[in-house]
Order: structure tokens, then sequence, then C-alpha cells
């Protein structure tokens, strides 16, 4: 199909005397260029993709100017594919217009375009009274500025829409592009188009990464007796998948997985497995005809590393041997529980009597089965390897065990919000809001019923000092409320700040 070109033509008039015939006499300027540049690169080609599209549909190209001499008067004449490209805004300084650093400054008399479907006039010269009025101007700039709208996207089947935008040149059209002096005389220049590309290209894709989930192991809190050899010592990890789509084909993956010794030990899943299988890979719109899941234990280094290997394939369809049903593993959407590969079950081995703590960073370690090779952990269909973002290990803490009478003192808050733990701080409240203190009271890890607590609550200003007493309830739990004052003078300088709770009561002729 051949395709029209519409005409732009911005045509100068000299405001002065009217010229209705240039003479043909040609002025030598050196190395004089006009030039149809990308607004944001400088480069005549003006290139997007679909990852990388014209920002809210247009885009802007300069028409500009280089190293011209005594410039009076300049007429330019540009095409383009309008199945591509349309110019919407016709009025004057619309669409199409001189910007206020051209090259005529404040002095560029404008004329409102006449535009068509196929042609525009836009008339600019130098205002008269312009200091440079009889000389011209000299050097480089702007001389208008045109927007594009997009009219087409490609597509993966058309995927690569182009359009040249053309200087229309002498004996190509009546109306041609020129630039003359203040004598009339035309002015020779060198021409460079611009060229609009516009490139389909596949769809960036998110890099999937394995993380652990929950990324903190927290034991031995709140505080209390030793959690060793009872089942507050048991805890266990997931590993989950983030950012795998669709389009990703994910077939396979592996990964190691390291953890330390000294600590606490991996309890197995089972004989045959050291993790159990999450259900993320295994779902039955993508894996119609199973998955396969293993696990291999990997050795123990001289420091009391330990490495498990753990696989996961899943199987093709049993008639072709081709994964043909269309869809693959996507996490988009889903919770951290729907995207399990596996889970890693743990006994805590290690605790000491508070203020003993530690703290492993990157105690769960996901590596890979290859570390020189660290993009082989995600297979698609096509046996590729797909790009990757590094795993997100896990951290350990315990704290010591505390025996004998122990009180908690916390807000209405949600843990660990409200400062429940050992020496732990609640969130800040606001003026005249309502605050809940409670107070856990155990002895031995147990708690302690029917027992009178003090709260004294005051602040660092000395201007609240007050106590409230509750009984603790089947939970070894006692309440109160107050309400943060807010006085007529002073507020900021007597509330703001932070305020200490004291929670006190006494237990087998213990007080604490």
């Amino acid at each position: 199909m051949k395709k029209s070109i519409v005409s732009i033509t911005l045509t100068f008039i000299m405001l002065l005397s009217i010229i209705t015939v240039l003479p043909k006499t040609l002025a030598q300027a050196s190395g004089t260029e006009l030039k149809i540049e990308d607004a944001v690169t400088g480069l005549t080609d003006i290139n997007f993709t679909t990852n990388n599209p014209p920002p809210g549909g247009y885009f802007l190209v300069n028409i500009s100017i280089y190293n011209v001499e005594r410039l009076a008067a300049w007429q330019v004449n540009i095409t383009w594919d309008p199945t591509l490209l349309e110019i919407e805004n016709k009025a004057i300084q619309g669409d199409m217009y001189v910007p206020a650093d051209n090259v005529f400054g404040s002095y560029a008399d404008i004329v409102p375009p006449q535009i068509t479907v196929s042609s525009a006039y836009l008339m600019v010269g130098i205002k008269s009274g312009a200091p440079f009025e009889t000389t011209g101007i000299n050097g480089s700039g702007r001389l208008c500025v045109v927007r594009f709208h997009v009219l087409k996207a490609p597509t993966k089947t058309e995927p690569l829409l182009t359009s040249p935008i053309h200087f229309v040149l002498a004996g190509e059209y009546p109306i041609r592009t020129k630039l003359v002096d203040p004598e009339a005389v035309e002015i020779s220049f060198t021409p460079y188009d611009g060229t609009y590309n516009y490139q389909w290209l596949p769809p960036i894709l998110p890099k999937p990464y394995l993380s652990v989930n929950p990324a903190l192991i927290e034991k031995g809190k709140p505080t209390g007796p030793s959690i060793i050899g009872t089942p507050k010592a048991l805890f266990q990890v997931d590993i989950i998948i983030t950012d795998i789509v669709n389009d990703s084909m994910l077939t396979a993956l592996q990964f190691a997985f390291k953890y330390p010794t000294d600590l606490f030990r991996l309890v197995p899943y089972s004989a045959d497995l050291n993790a159990s299988a999450g259900t993320f890979m295994n779902r039955s719109d993508w894996a119609p005809y199973g998955a396969d899941f293993w696990t291999t234990y990997g050795g123990k280094t001289a420091a009391g590393i330990e490495k498990q290997y753990v696989f996961w394939s899943i199987n093709p369809n049993t008639t072709t041997n081709e994964f043909d049903w269309g869809k693959f593993p996507d996490s988009t959407g889903l919770s951290p529980a729907d995207r399990v590969i596996c889970t890693f079950y743990f006994e805590a081995t290690v605790q000491e009597e508070s203020p003993w703590y530690q703290y492993v960073t990157g105690a769960f370690d996901i590596d890979y089965v290859f570390p020189s090779m660290p993009e082989r952990m995600f297979l698609n269909a096509n046996e590729e390897w797909i790009p990757a973002k590094p795993p997100v290990d896990g951290d350990y803490a315990i704290y010591g065990w505390v025996m004998g009478l122990m009180i908690d003192v916390y807000t209405q808050y949600p843990e660990p919000y409200g400062g429940q733990g050992l020496n732990a701080t609640s969130d800040m409240f606001l003026p005249q809001a309502t605050v809940v203190l409670h107070a856990k009271v155990t002895y031995n890890g147990d708690p302690v019923q029917n027992k009178p607590v003090a709260f004294q609550v005051f602040n660092e200003k000395g201007y609240v000092n007050f106590t409230k007493t509750a009984v603790t309830d089947e939970n070894g739990v006692a309440t109160v409320t107050f309400g943060i004052p807010w006085p007529c003078s002073g507020a900021e300088d007597n509330i703001f700040g932070i305020w200490t709770v004291v929670a006190s009561t006494t237990v087998r002729e213990r007080t604490a």
C-alpha cells in the first residue's frame, strides 16, 4: 500500500517589504547545517521501543540550525508518514511552535499557522526595530519545535514502524526549505533529516529470586525458662519464590541451602527428604502432569556449615513430551504462603542464661548449586537459564533464658510494636489517645494469676507521675488504661517526649 505524505510548511514573509519571489543568488555560509533532532537526545534518529515508548504518546523534535551567518529569515517544509504520526493542535504556538530560546529570541514575529491535512504554513520573521534587523544573526540555535502524536504502536507481527521526517528541498515541492539573509539572498546549507523508529521488543520480564521466610527467626522471646528440649525450640524456614511470571516459562529450579550447626540442628522431614515440598511448583494449572521434588545432603564443612541441595522439575506432557498446555508458574498476586518452594525444619540446641544473646546474619543461606555459575538456578521450557536476582538470606536470633519472677510490660499495639519482650519500647501515641498497659507476670515461665500489679507512669519532664493498680487474670496479665493529657498551656513542652512505665509485683517473697 502506498503511503501518503503529509507536508508541514513553515514560511517566512518579510514584514517590512513582502517579497514574493526570492532571488536565486546564494549567500555563502561556511558549514551551515539544518537538522531535525530528537528534543531529548539531540540525535537525528528518534528511537522508541515497546519497553520504552513515547511518554504520554507523543514526542518533540527540534528543527535546529548550526553555524549560520546573517540569518534574517527561514522557511521550513517537512514531511512524514501520516499513518504513524500527526500534529493535533494546529493553533498558533500549539503542537508546532517557536520556543522562547529560538534564534531570534523575543524578536521573532509569529503569524498563526494555516494547517490542513496535507500542509501547514507558519510565517516567522524578525520584528521591525530589532537590533539585528539589518544584519541578521550568526551562530546556532533552535528555529522551532514540533510535537508529534503517535498514532500506531508496533506489534509482534509488525515489529518495526519507521518514518522519515524529511526536509523538502528544491525540486521536490513548490514550497521548499530555505534560509535567507537581510538582502533576501538564499543561504546554502546541508540538511539532516530525522528518522522516527518505533520497535516492538519482547517484554522485559522481572527477574525471579528465592528468599527465606520469615527473614528473621527469633527464639527465646518473650524471655522465660530455657526452651532447649521443649516444643518451643522447634521452628521452620520456608524458601519462597518471587517475581516469576508466566512468560518466563519456568519448568525447573535448583539451589543449595546452607546453615550453621552450632546453635541449632536440622530436623529431617522424612527418611528420604530433608525438607518438605511446597505447593507452588506442583499446582495443577501449570503442572497438570505433576512435578518431581527431591533433596540431597551436600555435606558439612570444618566450620560446621551444612549444605542441602533442592531440586524441582515440572513433568512435560506424557504423550508429546512437551510443555504444551500454555500455562507456567506465576507468582503474581500470590501470598508468601502460596509461593513456598520447600520448608526446612530446625531445633534450637543452644541457649544460655540472660543477658546472653546471639544474632547470626545470613544464618539461612540460599546459594547456587554451582557457585561459579550463578545463572543456573531457574530453567525454562526451552532449556534456557532464566536471568535471576540474587537470593535473599535469612537471619537467626536467640535470647538467653530467665528463671524466676518476670514482668513484661507492653501496650495495646500488636507485637512487636507494643514493646513486647525484654527491654523493648512501644510505638508512640498521639495527644489525647487512650493507652492500654499490659503487664504479663510469669514465674519460671508460667503465668501468675490473681496478683496485684502496680503501674507507675512518669515522663522525663516530671510533669506526669501517677500510679495505677490491677490484678492479673488467668493468663497472668494485668491491664490498666489512661489517656494522654493535653493541657491548655505548655502542652508541647510538658507532654511530648519519652514516658516510662514501671510495673511491680511480689511473688514468693520476690519482687520484680
